[in-house]
C-alpha cells in the first residue's frame, strides 16, 4: 500500500507543472467561489425603527444565537504528509485541504455541509498532488529558487523525486464540536458542487446533538432578514486564545434576490459578508431555522449566494436522512 503511495508522489514530482497554495491553514478555493460582479444588491431605504424595538428584536437575536450555536461545527478535510528529503537530510510536513463549516439536522450525528469543502478528502489522488506541489514550494525555499522556475524544471523534479521519501501520509476528516471535541467523520453523501448541488452530507458518532430545523425557502421573501452562522478563516487570528477557535461568528444580513444557476438550480443572495471558511454555514431566518447554506461568493462584500432550504431538504430524502431537532449532548 505504502510503496504505490511513494510511486504515484514520485509521478506527481515528474509530472508536477504547476504550484499552488503551500501554506498548510491557506486552503484551495474552487473556482466558482469567484462569482461575476454583474449581480447587483437589492438597494433599500432604510425605515426608523423605534428603540424599544430594536432593543427586543436585538434580545431576541441575542438568545437565538445562544441557542443555535451548539449545533454548529467547523468541518475539516484533506490529506498531510511527511517527506524526508536527503539532499539537506530534513523532514519536510506538508498539508491540503480545506476548512468549512457545517451543522447538524439530526440528534444522532448528521451533518449537512458544502461538496467542496470534503472535495479533496474524498479525492485521494488530487490530495497527493496538492501536497507533492507543497512539497516543491517549501524546496525551492529553502533552496531560494523560482518556484516558477522550478516547476517547470524536470530534470530537478526528477532529482527531487528522487532524493525524497513520504515517511507518513494521513487523510483528515474531522468535524470539530464548538467544546473543542474533535470527531472522525464518515460521508454519507456528496452532490456536485458545480451543479446547484454542492451538498454533503457528513455522520459523526454522537448522541442527542443539538440540530437546526429546516424552514420552507418558498417562503421566504425579498429583504427578509437573515443571519449567517459558521467559521470564517478571516476570524482565526493568532492573537486569539485558542478556545476562540471553536466559537462561531454570526453576521446579519437580508434576502437581496433570489436567481437560478445556468442549470436552473434556485440559489437566494443575500447582503452578509461571508469568506473563506464560511462555505457550508447555515443560514437562519429570525425563529433559528435554516432557509439556506452559504456555496459561493464575490470577493466583494454583500454578494453572497446560499443553496436554499428547499434544494436540502431534497438531498436528504434522497439520502434517507431525516430532519430532526435534539438537545445539545451532556458531556
Amino acid at each position: 500500500m505504502f510503496n504505490r503511495i511513494q510511486q504515484q508522489f514520485k509521478a506527481f514530482l515528474i509530472a508536477s507543472a504547476v504550484v499552488s497554495c503551500a501554506i498548510p491553514h491557506c486552503f484551495a478555493t474552487p473556482a466558482y467561489a469567484k462569482f461575476s460582479n454583474k449581480y447587483s444588491a437589492v438597494q433599500t431605504q432604510q425605515k426608523q425603527i423605534p428603540e424599544t424595538t430594536k432593543l427586543a428584536k436585538s434580545t431576541k437575536l441575542g438568545k437565538l444565537a445562544k441557542s443555535t450555536q451548539p449545533a454548529v461545527t467547523r468541518v475539516v478535510a484533506g490529506c498531510t504528509a511527511k517527506i524526508y528529503w536527503s539532499d539537506n537530510k530534513k523532514t519536510y510536513v506538508v498539508s491540503a485541504g480545506g476548512s468549512g463549516s457545517g451543522y447538524f439536522v439530526t440528534a444522532d450525528g448528521y451533518i449537512v455541509t458544502n461538496a467542496h469543502v470534503i472535495q479533496l478528502y474524498q479525492n485521494k489522488k488530487q490530495c497527493m498532488k496538492e501536497l507533492v506541489e507543497s512539497f516543491v514550494v517549501q524546496i525551492a525555499q529553502d533552496y531560494n529558487l523560482s518556484i516558477d522556475e522550478l516547476s517547470q524544471d524536470k530534470d530537478a523534479l526528477k532529482f527531487i523525486a528522487e532524493h525524497s521519501e513520504p515517511q507518513e501520509f494521513e487523510q483528515i476528516n474531522l468535524v470539530i464540536l464548538p467544546n473543542g471535541e474533535k470527531l472522525p467523520f464518515q460521508a454519507i453523501a456528496s452532490g456536485a458542487p458545480d451543479r446547484g448541488r454542492d451538498i454533503a452530507i457528513l455522520k459523526v458518532n454522537i448522541k442527542n446533538a443539538s440540530s437546526l430545523k429546516l424552514a420552507d425557502s418558498k417562503q421566504v421573501e425579498l429583504l427578509d432578514h437573515i443571519t449567517v452562522v459558521g467559521y470564517p478563516g478571516a476570524a482565526d487570528s493568532s492573537l486569539l486564545a485558542s478556545p476562540s477557535h471553536y466559537v462561531a461568528s454570526f453576521t446579519d444580513g437580508k434576502i437581496s434576490a433570489k436567481k437560478q444557476l445556468p442549470d436552473g438550480s434556485p440559489v437566494l443572495q443575500i447582503s452578509a459578508p461571508a469568506t473563506h471558511g464560511n462555505s457550508g454555514s447555515p443560514v437562519l431566518n429570525d425563529k433559528g431555522e435554516v432557509i439556506g447554506m452559504v456555496t459561493f461568493g464575490s470577493d466583494v462584500s454583500g454578494f453572497t449566494f446560499i443553496i436554499p432550504s428547499e434544494t436540502i431538504s431534497q438531498f436528504l430524502w434522497l439520502a434517507g436522512v431525516s430532519n430532526q431537532q435534539g438537545l445539545v449532548t451532556q458531556r
